[in-house]
């Protein structure tokens, strides 16, 4: 993959970005911004790859979402 802003990485990492700015804000996490935004691209591309399989299987997608909310899982925020 490409490291170029518009490249396929470039648009994956952004995708995470745009992502970790929707959900942190509601998230219990002891994670920076930036930390969380780490640990969401692994599962964008996740979503991406699903997305591009020929037959959808909508259970890539709750698996996703699942492994996101153990990665916000409770914890005190200061």
């Amino acid at each position: 993959m490409s490291a170029e802003p518009d490249g396929p990485e470039g648009r994956l990492r952004r995708f995470a970005t745009i992502w970790s700015r929707a959900i942190f804000p509601v998230t219990a996490t002891s994670l920076t911004r930036p930390e969380f935004e780490e640990q969401l691209v692994p599962l964008a591309a996740k979503l991406r790859d699903a997305l591009q399989e020929r037959f959808f299987d909508a259970a890539r997608g709750r698996a996703v979402g699942a492994a996101s909310s153990t990665r916000t899982a409770p914890t005190r925020r200061r």
